[in-house]
């Protein structure tokens, strides 16, 4: 006997049953997928600092990154998660450099949105100071690969004052982050 929805009596039910399982294995499989990580890792010259840095695949081709810097005893100096917590605003760590000195340390990061791609956040943490800077925050937003330079120095290219190209600046790490 069909019921108002066109089904056999009881198939509902069933319907419902079926349903209700994939949801559960969604909710128990997804995660996993989600807390897929990787790891790198950058050692400083002269050994007395590690930068962890590790990727969280969300499916996208830019993975979420939160990044640890630890001491040479293994202790956590500093952490920050780039990670959203809906997977569509995530920012990945592309590249990563020490300066020299093993005073610096330099990174770049991608959106996993696709809503700025010619835009590339920097970041520099200050060993001295214990510290991430923003270089958008100070110069204005980064739009091309870093280089570190000796004595202390990048350089890069970003966007000022209303331009539409970017602008290469050599930015003295030492005066700005320290």
């Amino acid at each position: 006997m069909r019921g108002r929805a066109g089904f056999i009596k009881g198939d509902g039910i069933r319907i419902i049953d079926r349903v209700a399982r994939y949801a559960v294995a969604a909710i128990l499989i997804l995660p996993a997928v989600r807390s897929s990580v990787s790891t790198r890792k950058f050692e400083s010259p002269d050994k007395q600092t590690v930068v962890i840095v590790s990727d969280a695949n969300n499916g996208k081709s830019i993975p979420g990154s939160r990044i640890e810097f630890r001491n040479a005893a293994g202790r956590i100096l500093l952490a920050k998660s780039y990670v959203s917590r809906d997977a569509e605003h995530d920012f990945g760590i592309q590249t990563g450099r020490w300066t020299g000195d093993s005073q610096f340390f330099v990174f770049s990061m991608h959106g996993s949105g696709g809503h700025q791609p010619w835009h590339i956040p920097t970041f520099v943490y200050s060993r001295g100071q214990n510290r991430i800077t923003s270089l958008d925050d100070k110069f204005g937003p980064v739009t091309g690969a870093f280089k570190l330079l000796p004595s202390d120095s990048l350089e890069t290219f970003v966007i000022s004052n209303g331009e539409t190209l970017g602008k290469m600046i050599v930015i003295s790490l030492t005066h700005e982050c320290h």
